[in-house]
């Protein structure tokens, strides 16, 4: 008899012990991106799915994660995040890296457990807000964001030249603006990175920022644009480049990186030939035989136009000191004369970068339709 209870012991015993075995890569690491797991599935909770829109994903992620729940059964996206709801989204975050799993539940007021876990771990500071219900600013986000886990988690994938608009952003807040903009967690609202950090941000917003804090697979690779200005024309071209300019002929020249070169002149600014549509003063036909009169080949015009005002595109090659450089430029008459907006580059230079900038030349905030594709 007791030869079989030991049996059964044993056997009993090595059950537990294959079942902790299996069991093993459920146990959370200490300090760790991979705790970052789907510990649930989203099938339809909340009720106001269909307004998800774009921020689907990000939503579904954030409640499979258990970043962020809802309200009476809806998630309601287009709501203003609260700075308090940024800190329980923000500890979350901490917590679950730290320790495996998120234990913290509502006190009195109901934040008041957050606004204590963010304290004493370093999220913030006592007295950094003074409202924990008011609508949180963009940048302060970012600041709480920023914050939620080492820094070394935030790993630089972009090269960013210049947020155009964070010096908009309290002092405080810029560093870590920045941090998410290198990281791939912030992305900005247009081409040229556009934060906007004192208005509000919607919790579909938060959703998609605070899944990319979390989830590195989540984060954007993006290649900026720096925005010129000059009259009536807006000139994008990729930070990855520089600026330069020569006053004497009123010139602006964006060099790129490799041996893409746009550049963007004021031909002329006589008044005479001022507004007209200059598509109805030459033709397409005569534009191209004065372009190989010149000495180019392989030269195609054609038409597009910005909004009101036509314009024509020309492509075309042309041999310097032994080199074929090829060339884009967008013709057309505005209300200082006419302009001419050239891009030009070498056979090293990336193609795709050349396209990013033809598609980023503006007339008027207007792109060109149809756009000119290489």
């Amino acid at each position: 008899m007791k030869n079989k209870i030991f049996s059964r012991v044993c056997c009993l015993a090595l059950v537990i012990i294959m079942a902790l075995a299996f069991c093993a890569p459920a146990f959370a690491a200490k300090d760790s991106m991979s705790n970052f797991s789907r510990v649930k599935t989203y099938s339809g909770q909340y009720s106001d799915e269909s307004t998800f829109g774009w921020a689907y994903g990000a939503i579904k992620t954030c409640y499979e994660t258990s970043l962020m729940q809802g309200s009476d059964g809806a998630f309601k996206p287009t709501d203003n995040l609260t700075v308090a709801q940024a800190l329980v989204m923000a500890c979350r975050v901490h917590q679950i890296y730290h320790t495996g799993s998120n234990t913290l539940t509502n006190g009195t007021p109901w934040y008041q457990t957050y606004v204590d876990y963010a304290i004493d771990n370093g999220i913030i500071k006592d007295g950094d807000f003074s409202n924990y219900n008011a609508n949180i600013t963009r940048a302060d986000m970012a600041y709480i964001f920023s914050r939620a886990l080492p820094t070394k988690e935030y790993g630089m994938i972009n090269n960013i030249g210049e947020i155009p608009d964070l010096k908009d952003a309290p002092a405080r807040d810029q560093d870590p603006i920045e941090l998410l903009y290198f990281s791939g967690i912030l992305t900005g609202s247009d081409v040229y990175g556009t934060f906007n950090p004192t208005k509000n941000i919607t919790r579909a917003e938060a959703a998609a920022i605070i899944s990319r804090v979390a989830i590195p697979s989540e984060r954007k690779n993006i290649t900026l644009l720096y925005k010129v200005q000059d009259g009536i024309v807006t000139f994008g071209i990729p930070q990855t480049g520089f600026l330069t300019n020569n006053p004497s002929n009123g010139e602006n020249v964006y060099q790129a990186s490799g041996s893409a070169i746009a550049s963007y002149v004021h031909i002329e600014k006589n008044s005479s030939i001022a507004n007209l549509d200059l598509t109805q003063q030459i033709t397409a036909s005569k534009e191209k035989e004065i372009y190989e009169a010149g000495g180019f080949y392989d030269v195609s015009v054609t038409k597009t136009s910005f909004g009101s005002i036509n314009a024509y595109c020309l492509n075309y090659k042309g041999n310097y000191s032994g080199n074929v450089i090829e060339s884009f430029c967008y013709m057309f008459c505005g209300p200082e004369g006419m302009y001419s907006v050239n891009v030009s580059w070498g056979a090293d230079a990336d193609r795709s970068e050349v396209q990013t900038i033809i598609n980023n030349v503006l007339v008027n905030g207007v792109a060109a339709s149809p756009a000119y594709t290489l």
